[in-house]
C-alpha cells in the first residue's frame, strides 16, 4: 500500500494531453475537469535501495517500479529529470505484433490431409533426446546459449510448405527454419535414419557447418550418445547427404 499520495494537479496546455492515471481518460486544454481527475495525487511507496554501482556523486538512479509512482518519488525528493525516453506509442489501440503464419496451400489441402501424420510418441522422444545430447556436446565445444541463433523446427508430413505474411506492411522477413520430411523419412523404416537425420540439421544450424563431411563427424559424437554402436560405416550405409 502506498504511505500517502503526492499531490499532481496538471494543466494541459496547449497542444498536449493528459492521460488520467486513476481514470485513464485523455484529456486537453479547455477540458473543465482536467483538475477534477486527479485529486488523490499520485501514490507514493516506501522506496528501498538494492545496489551502488560505481562512485556517482550527482546520484543517477534506476528505479524499478510503476511510472507514476516513481514520478511521486522524483516530485517528493525534489529530483528534476533531464531527459524521458519512452517506447510509443501508446493506447492507440493499434497492435503492431508482426505474426508470420505457417500453412498449407488450401488448393492441395485434400491431398495433404491424406498424407499429413501427427508425430508419433516415440518420434518426438526421439526429438527430445537429440536436444538433449546435442546440448551436451555444445558445452563440451564451448558454444553458450548466448552464442547461438533460436531456429523454428517444422515436421513436415508433405511435401509442400507456403509461408504467409498477413500483415500487409510487411515487404521483408528474416529467420532461421530446420525442415523434417516425416513423410520421406517414414519410409526409409529405420528409426535410427529418422533419429539421425534430426541430428544433422541441428549441427547444421548451431555448430554453423556447411561441409556434409564434418557434418557427419559431428553428428555421430551426438549419435553414440544415443547407440554407441553407429559407426562411420553405418553412416555410409544409410547414404544419407554423404560426399
Amino acid at each position: 500500500m502506498p504511505i500517502k499520495y503526492v499531490p499532481f494537479i496538471p494543466e494541459p496546455v496547449e497542444g498536449q494531453a493528459v492521460l488520467g492515471n486513476f481514470n485513464r481518460i485523455l484529456r486537453y486544454k479547455g477540458a473543465d475537469d482536467v483538475s477534477m481527475t486527479l485529486q488523490r495525487g499520485m501514490p507514493l511507496y516506501e522506496m528501498e535501495k538494492q545496489e551502488t554501482v560505481g562512485e556517482n556523486s550527482d546520484g543517477n538512479m534506476v528505479i524499478r517500479g510503476e511510472c507514476v509512482s516513481a514520478c511521486a518519488y522524483l516530485k517528493e525528493q525534489g529530483i528534476q529529470v533531464d531527459l524521458v525516453y519512452i517506447d510509443p506509442p501508446f493506447a492507440s489501440g493499434a497492435d503492431y505484433a508482426k505474426k508470420v503464419y505457417i500453412r498449407r496451400n488450401p488448393k492441395v489441402a485434400e491431398v495433404i490431409a491424406q498424407a499429413e501424420q501427427e508425430l508419433d510418441v516415440d518420434e518426438l522422444k526421439a526429438f527430445a533426446l537429440v536436444l538433449k545430447y546435442a546440448a551436451v556436446v555444445m558445452e563440451k565445444d564451448g558454444i553458450t546459449k548466448e552464442s547461438i541463433k533460436k531456429a523454428s523446427v517444422v515436421f513436415l508430413g508433405s511435401d509442400e510448405l507456403i509461408i504467409d505474411e498477413e500483415d500487409e506492411k510487411c515487404c521483408a522477413s528474416t529467420f532461421s527454419l530446420i525442415i523434417y520430411h516425416m513423410n520421406r523419412l517414414r519410409k526409409t523404416n529405420n528409426f535410427l535414419i529418422i533419429t539421425y537425420a534430426y541430428i544433422e540439421e541441428i549441427v547444421h544450424h548451431f555448430w554453423n557447418i556447411h561441409d556434409e563431411t564434418e557434418v557427419k563427424y559431428k553428428g555421430l559424437e551426438i549419435m553414440k550418445y544415443l547407440n554407441p554402436n553407429v559407426t562411420i560405416d553405418t553412416l555410409k550405409r544409410w547414404n544419407i547427404n554423404w560426399k
